[in-house]
């Protein structure tokens, strides 16, 4: 008998398990957040020109305290972002970058959103993990129904492993 043919078979038998089971195969971890964020101060009001019936500001900043039932995206945040507003009727677009640092690490990322005629607020942000974080993407929604921005917005999201896409050149 050969023992080529079978040592062949285990050989490629071994391979396959090796790819299926492979790091690059797995699927990534998901961690699913909840909780509130809410605003501490508005730190800098930003330079804003008013032409027409719109104000257009850039460079403004708040601080908004985020807490999750997840204590790596818990903390204060610095939010530096530029608004367009209409007066009549009166709403809000919003893009900015933030940034959160605690205990385990930090957070930076990009953020945008809008506020209505009604008041109802939506927010969305993207950021990436550093230091004990690193590898880490998190993906966050935030809330409010009302045009109280002192009343705390509900936040969710996700906690990815993944990494920061190529910087394009």
């Amino acid at each position: 008998m050969n023992p080529r043919p079978f040592l062949l078979t285990v050989l490629l038998a071994l391979t396959f398990l090796a790819i299926k089971n492979s790091p690059a195969q797995a699927r990534p971890e998901r961690t699913e957040l909840s909780g509130w964020v809410s605003v501490i101060d508005h730190t800098n009001p930003g330079k804003c020109i008013h032409p027409d019936r719109l104000q257009f500001c850039r460079d403004r900043a708040s601080v908004m305290y985020i807490e999750t039932n997840d204590a790596r995206l818990t903390g204060e945040a610095s939010f530096i972002f530029s608004s367009i507003n209409s007066k009549a009727p009166a709403t809000e677009r919003v893009t900015g970058e933030f940034r959160l640092e605690n205990r385990g690490g930090s957070w930076a990322g990009i953020w945008k959103g809008s506020t209505d005629a009604q008041g109802y607020t939506q927010y969305t942000a993207e950021g990436y993990g550093s230091g004990g974080y690193e590898g880490l993407i998190i993906h966050l929604n935030m809330e409010r129904s009302n045009s109280n921005w002192r009343e705390p917005m509900s936040a969710s999201g996700t906690i990815d492993r993944g990494r920061r896409p190529a910087r394009r050149r």
